[in-house]
């Protein structure tokens, strides 16, 4: 697929600058919140932290009572799996921007060997 510059962009009709707007906006958009998630997650929020807490306090009074134990692992499993989660979506969006970037780039390699023909 061939990228249009600017002055190729303005000689087609509104319609069509419109159309390629349009779609370079939702690319741009698309893009940012790839980078936005593949910065961060929620994963260290106070409700995590209390999460946390309330776990370790069960695991420690799981010493004088021993049923409380198993709700300490449930606890500790439900933290796991939502790092799990959130570790998951960081890393799919990393490989969405490097596809992305890969992408981009061997378009302009295939531009600049036309341009060499």
């Amino acid at each position: 697929m061939k990228t249009l510059n600017k002055d190729e962009v303005r000689k087609l009709a509104p319609e069509l600058q419109k159309v390629v707007g349009t779609v370079e906006v939702q690319r741009v958009r698309t893009r940012r919140r790839l980078v936005e998630r593949a910065r961060g997650y929620n994963g260290m929020s106070v409700i995590t932290g209390l999460w946390m807490g309330a776990a370790m306090g069960l695991a420690i009074y799981s010493v004088v009572n021993p049923r409380v134990l198993l709700f300490a692992i449930v606890a500790v499993t439900a933290l796991v799996g939502f790092h799990a989660v959130g570790l998951n979506r960081r890393l799919v969006a990393l490989m969405r921007l490097v596809e992305h970037d890969i992408n981009k780039d061997s378009t302009r390699e295939q531009e600049g060997d036309d341009d060499a023909a």
